[in-house]
């Protein structure tokens, strides 16, 4: 038996579409409720306009996210490596995936949103670094907030031109520095691909 999408859910996608499709500014209320297939009551009885549902729709895409990427994280032995990935996987979703720079670019406050839904995950993670030595960290809540800024404004820079794609994920040697990571680990790590940093996790290749 076919499960079937909520009206939610259905505005929630269309919404992601469209915006990734034409960004927030120009994608329009009337296209997205078309291609949900409801009807004009039902989209404002769950939102109270665009900005509203664009809030949630990249609300909904952080906390995926954030699960994805704490559930890497608990199966890798290699806490460099899984910081290192998870830093330089928001760069690779944002290069790839034109909804998730336009909510990145547009999206204000983004930080506090973005920060809220990610941090009950990266406090798994560094935390799991710190107890096996991997990380020095004398407070683990600022050293998620640092952690945090660091990568939306490396994102941010790369997407509007101010950074290259190559510098962009080199910088996560930065942020592995930052936590105590010998340099030429943190160096090495940050040049590896994506694939190679999955594999020096132990998780599997991306399929998406």
């Amino acid at each position: 038996m076919t499960k079937q999408v909520s009206v939610r859910q259905r505005l929630l996608d269309a919404a992601y579409s469209a915006m990734g499709s034409k960004g927030f500014e120009t994608s329009r209320i009337v296209d997205i409720i078309e291609a949900a297939g409801v009807g004009v009551g039902s989209f404002y009885n769950h939102f109270s306009g665009k900005e509203n549902l664009a809030r949630a729709v990249f609300l909904s895409r952080v906390d995926a996210f954030g699960k994805e990427m704490e559930a890497a994280v608990v199966s890798s032995s290699d806490s460099a490596a899984s910081l290192c990935f998870v830093y330089r996987r928001l760069i690779d979703r944002a290069e790839r995936d034109y909804a998730w720079a336009a909510f990145i670019l547009q999206l204000e406050p983004l930080f506090r949103m973005f920060d809220r839904l990610m941090r009950p995950h990266a406090r798994v993670g560094l935390q799991i670094g710190i107890d096996n030595g991997t990380f020095r960290i004398d407070d683990l809540e600022a050293g998620v907030t640092a952690v945090h800024a660091m990568m939306l404004a490396v994102t941010q820079a790369m997407l509007i031109g101010d950074l290259s794609r190559q510098k962009a994920h080199r910088s996560s040697k930065l942020a592995l520095c930052m936590f105590g990571v010998p340099e030429a680990r943190a160096a090495k790590l940050s040049r590896m691909t994506m694939v190679a940093l999955r594999a020096a996790m132990g998780i599997a290749a991306d399929e998406h």
